[in-house]
């Protein structure tokens, strides 16, 4: 009898452990499509290295790079059902 409750104790924990590691991949994996738009304005725009800071649902502040110099900025992301447009005002130092 100690064996099987040793073992079925083994099963519950690794079934633990496996549900916690699909938990937090499952986390990862769910993106903030605002978020995204803005980064891929960026990231077209040649800007690499960038923290981005939520100012309301639609609006980000950024610090980037772009050709070795820091650059920072505002994007806004406008969804539509389609497709998101975004537009952005930066300076580069």
């Amino acid at each position: 009898m100690p064996q099987r409750a040793n073992a079925s104790g083994r099963f519950r924990g690794a079934a633990a452990v496996l549900g916690l590691a699909a938990l937090a991949l499952g986390c990862e994996a769910v993106r903030d499509p605002s978020e995204e738009a803005a980064r891929a304005t960026l990231g077209r725009a040649r800007m690499t290295e960038v923290a981005l800071e939520r100012v309301d649902a639609r609006t980000f502040d950024f610090t980037a790079r772009r050709d070795g110099a820091t650059c920072r900025g505002t994007v806004v992301v406008t969804p539509r059902p389609e497709r998101s447009t975004a537009a952005m005002q930066y300076a580069c130092e």
